[in-house]
């Protein structure tokens, strides 16, 4: 079970990941940060860029319905843009 207390840690291991260009490691790693708290906009939004960076534009384009279901069309409406 993921101890709710590590999500900055989490995040912050994603970001180091996705910066050395590590997809795989920085995915894991924001997914164990979405599973922790599935409310967090900013999660899906660092998906999405990962994924695209990756040029898996279909799951990029998942989290961007996620980012959706959670009522933040301004930031859905940036990805879309950027997954297009």
């Amino acid at each position: 079970k993921l101890n709710p207390r590590l999500l900055d840690g989490y995040l912050n291991l994603a970001d180091t990941y996705r910066i050395r260009s590590e997809y795989d490691m920085a995915i894991s790693y924001f997914e164990k940060a979405a599973e922790l708290n599935p409310q967090r906009a900013d999660t899906y939004f660092n998906l999405a860029e990962v994924y695209n960076q990756r040029g898996d534009k279909e799951r990029a384009s998942k989290q961007v319905i996620k980012l959706r279901e959670l009522n933040r069309h301004d930031l859905a409406k940036i990805l879309e843009g950027a997954v297009k």
